[in-house]
């Protein structure tokens, strides 16, 4: 019998990626890994901008060896077209015709000058699917603002979150705002290709990266919209080991605690040999936030007494999660990504041989294809021409003269194909891209929760599995006015935010029985992610192998901190300590200060949405193959990934980077400024000598713009401290709403950093109608109705949104079970033989105290933000709706 052949998963279709910046970049990267053919449409003289930023393979500036365009633009094909000109336009709307996706990554006013603004992909092109990525959405007062990565970070309120406890809002590590967005929208365009695919409707796929960015702050806003608090930043002390990063002897260590999951105290200070930490001042959670300063200290101590990887392996040895802060050349060094074979070997016409980050996940259905460089500027113009039917001759005189005129071209494009047939039923009306696929979900905290919001919230049926012996480790925090209530474990807004639109059941998977149950389950799924670690779902008898003999064409995500395989492969991991070992907190904070984590789990977002891509892709697969996978996803690669272009920097030899804080390598200034109030701060990016001589105007500062040392960018960037005074003197005695206005007329990026309580009530988010409501059940108490962030990408044709709150633990075990084939009897006896159920086992209701912390203790570690005792009447909640859902 022949052996099946392999075709990667998006094998025939053809993206066409418009526009430069790191987002659409990014999105068209994560599809060009999965198969696609990406036609990246570039200038003819300046290309991409990411190909001007250094540092530079050789040493030497080159349009063709920058470290992030390698990175981001591996395995596409560079067209060079000059869009002002009639011919060059002509030709990219002949792209158009032919593409299955149009990516773009310019700003709305852009797209409209280009002619590609509103539905004109779609009038050109009515199957196609135009993923339009911008700094603020394609509406609002913002639409067509100017923005930085470091302006981005703010108006999403990630840079208020992050950093240490006395300094000003912090931005996360490299270009993380703008890589979240891109994967976030390759996620969204695969929904959309499949919605196309089934039914031949493509359309808009519009992503605004700062929502994208509000909607990854993990239960951040809850604070607000349940408590009234404003999270901040890193708190005073790291005793508490929820934003740890401590020094040992040779660098940082990231010890973590988690109550809850299945790690208690006395474990943690035997492993450290402290027995002092057994005082009942460090019992409980609040205890440790309020005695965090003397804790931090004693801990620190042991840990200088031995090395970080030490601390790290020993650990792990004791099944304690641990990570260790890596740098960009410590991870080409690191033996679990050599073992896993992360690397991509490739040799590029101008660098030579190169080794490259490979794909951030693998599969059972991977096929072996050769690695292909990023292409030279313009590499390919005369290859993806010809196949429009554009003769060698024209190519050659469109290259040589930029006013050649359109009708001298006359391409037959795919434009007049008819739309594709319809292979089953369109979506009804009303309902998401991805109704009538259901997908199962074991997922705990966030990185497979938010995988499978993004796909609830596009229309999947998602059935989240829990057990009243472990439920969902985050259902704990925080409460509505920080009163657990009766059944607090339903009350949590960490829990609740990533879990709406979900159905919830309950199933002891360590009984025979719960194994038959969810094995009938499983045979009724399209999709199984679970993000226990390796060895967990092989000891229920419930691995990959054991499942498709139940379902042969199912697709299962394992999302796990290392993968399944390597030295590394059983080691536990969060989301906090993996952004340190990923390499990710080498590059957040100070240069003259220690490495910090972001805000947030960082790396469980980045993890989330580039697992919904593989999802996605492997949906696509299986309808045209028939066949089923298994993927495996380690978050440690994904975060690895995420910072592409310093690992190629390593790899090149360039000089080591480290942290710049909230500067930029290239502009200047760059930062974040005081600004009357309390804690309140706005950050700008001066990107050009022009706009630095308006902001010199704007602050009243002539003397700066007539200085001949500060007229380059160099210059500035050596006495960025002085120009820092200057604007930091201007600012500090006016609003930040009014400084960023200002700046912005001024063609300057610059936003408000944005405290959850400034995102609820932002004015172009309302206007945008991003946050939608969800009321809960009467069971969580006076939980009631409360806004949660909306759609990360939204999908025009078949919009999806929040259909339902998060589900209560068991919610739908009747429902469900019932769909199952179980009868009431049957339900009944699994409900009374603890195989099903609805309250949490009474060791779980006794470790309440664990997580309930109060708010003075909250405000002392520097933890929140002042509270407003009237937060619900803020947010219209007892009068007006705040928004509509």
């Amino acid at each position: 019998m022949p052996a099946t052949r392999h075709v990667p998963p998006l094998d025939g279709v053809r993206v066409v990626e418009v526009g430069g910046g790191v987002a659409a970049a990014f999105c068209a990267r994560l599809l060009a890994d999965c198969g696609a053919d990406v036609v990246k449409v570039e200038h003819p003289r300046r290309g991409d901008g990411t190909r001007s930023s250094g540092p530079f393979a050789g040493g030497r500036p080159h349009t063709d060896t920058g470290a992030l365009f390698i990175a981001l633009n591996t395995g596409k094909r560079s067209v060079a077209l000059d869009l002002k000109t009639a011919s060059g336009n002509a030709l990219l709307m002949r792209l158009v015709d032919g593409a299955d996706v149009v990516i773009t990554g310019l700003r709305p006013a852009s797209l409209d000058r280009i002619g590609l603004g509103g539905g004109a992909v779609q009038a050109r092109n009515p199957r196609a699917v135009h993923v339009a990525l911008t700094s603020f959405g394609l509406s609002g007062p913002l639409r067509d603002a100017p923005a930085s990565e470091l302006t981005l970070c703010c108006a999403g309120g990630l840079a208020y979150v992050t950093g240490e406890y006395s300094d000003p809002p912090t931005k996360s590590a490299l270009d993380q705002a703008q890589y979240i967005g891109g994967s976030h929208a390759a996620s969204g365009a695969l929904a959309a290709l499949w919605h196309a695919e089934r039914t031949g409707e493509g359309q808009l796929v519009e992503v605004s990266i700062q929502e994208v960015v509000a909607g990854i702050l993990q239960g951040k806003l809850s604070y607000y919209t349940y408590m009234g608090c404003v999270a901040r930043r890193q708190p005073k002390s790291s005793g508490s080991l929820q934003y740890a990063l401590l020094p040992c002897r040779d660098g940082y260590i990231a010890p973590m605690f988690v109550p809850g999951a299945n790690v208690d105290w006395e474990l943690f200070a035997t492993f450290l040999e402290l027995p002092e930490l057994m005082d009942e001042r460090f019992a409980t959670r609040a205890g440790r936030i309020e005695n965090g300063a003397e804790l931090e200290q004693i801990i620190t101590a042991r840990l200088a007494e031995k090395g970080k990887y030490e601390w790290f392996h020993s650990a792990q040895e004791w099944r304690l999660t641990f990570g260790v802060v890596q740098s960009p050349e410590e991870l080409l060094r690191c033996p679990q990504l050599e073992a896993r074979g992360y690397w991509s070997e490739v040799h590029h016409p101008v660098a030579g041989p190169l080794r490259i980050p490979g794909q951030m996940f693998r599969s059972t259905e991977d096929c072996e294809r050769l690695p292909q460089p990023a292409p030279r500027l313009g590499e390919h113009t005369a290859a993806v021409l010809g196949e429009l039917g554009v003769s060698t001759g024209d190519v050659l005189a469109l290259q040589a003269s930029s006013s050649v005129r359109s009708q001298e071209f006359s391409p037959a494009g795919r434009g007049a194909d008819p739309p594709r047939a319809v292979t089953s039923a369109g979506t009804p009306s009303g309902h998401g891209a991805l109704h009538g696929v259901r997908v199962i979900e074991c997922g705990e905290a966030y990185a497979v929760p938010h995988l499978t919001r993004l796909l609830a919230d596009m229309g999947a049926d998602v059935i989240k599995v829990e057990s009243c012996y472990r439920p969902d480790v985050v259902r704990v925090w925080p409460f509505p006015d920080n009163v657990p209530g009766e059944q607090f474990w339903n009350r949590g807004g960490v829990f609740n935010e990533p879990n709406r639109n979900k159905r919830a059941v309950t199933i002891d998977l360590r009984t025979p029985k719960g194994v038959e149950v969810f094995k009938r389950l499983i045979a009724t799924a399209d999709v199984f992610c679970e993000n226990y670690t390796p060895r967990v779902m092989s000891q229920l008898g419930l691995d990959y192998k054991q499942l498709v003999a139940v379902k042969p064409d199912l697709i299962m995500l394992s999302s796990t901190g290392y993968g399944h395989g390597g030295p590394w492969m059983h080691y536990t991991a969060w989301g906090f300590t993996v952004e340190p070992t990923a390499g990710v907190s080498h590059f957040v904070g100070r240069p003259d200060g220690p490495p910090l984590r972001t805000g947030i789990a960082y790396v469980d977002m980045p993890a989330a949405s580039v697992s919904a891509v593989a999802v996605l892709a492997a949906l696509r697969h299986h309808r045209r193959t028939g066949r089923g996978q298994w993927i495996d996803l380690a978050q440690y690669e994904v975060g690895a990934g995420f910072i592409g272009e310093a690992l190629v920097a390593a790899a090149v030899g360039a000089p080591p980077q480290t942290r710049t804080g909230n500067r930029h390598r290239s502009h200047a200034p760059q930062g974040v400024y005081p600004c009357a109030g309390t804690d309140r701060w706005v950050a700008l990016t001066v990107s050009s000598d022009g706009q630095f001589t308006a902001l010199c105007d704007l602050i009243g500062a002539p003397e700066l713009a007539a200085d001949a040392s500060l007229r380059s960018a160099e210059g500035r960037g050596a006495r960025h401290a002085a120009v820092d005074a200057a604007v930091s003197a201007w600012t500090s005695s006016r609003s930040a709403e009014d400084v960023a206005t200002r700046l912005r007329e001024s063609g300057i990026a610059a936003m408000v950093a944005m405290t959850v309580k400034d995102l609820l009530l932002d004015e172009h988010l309302r206007e945008r109608g991003y946050f939608e409501l969800a009321t809960h059940r009467p069971e969580t108490g006076d939980l009631g109705t409360r806004p949660y962030p909306g759609m990360a990408v939204r999908l025009h044709a078949t919009p999806g949104g929040i259909r339902c709150a998060a589900p209560l633990l068991g919610q739908d075990n009747d429902e469900v079970f019932a769909e199952l084939g179980y009868d009431a009897g049957e339900r009944a006896e699994l409900e009374s033989e603890g195989v099903s159920g609805h309250w949490p086992v009474r060791e779980r209701i006794d470790a309440i105290g664990q997580h309930v912390v109060p708010y003075a203790s909250l405000t002392g570690a520097g933890l929140i933000e002042g509270r407003d005792a009237d937060f619900m009447e803020r947010l219209g909640l007892r009068a007006a709706p705040l928004v509509a859902s």
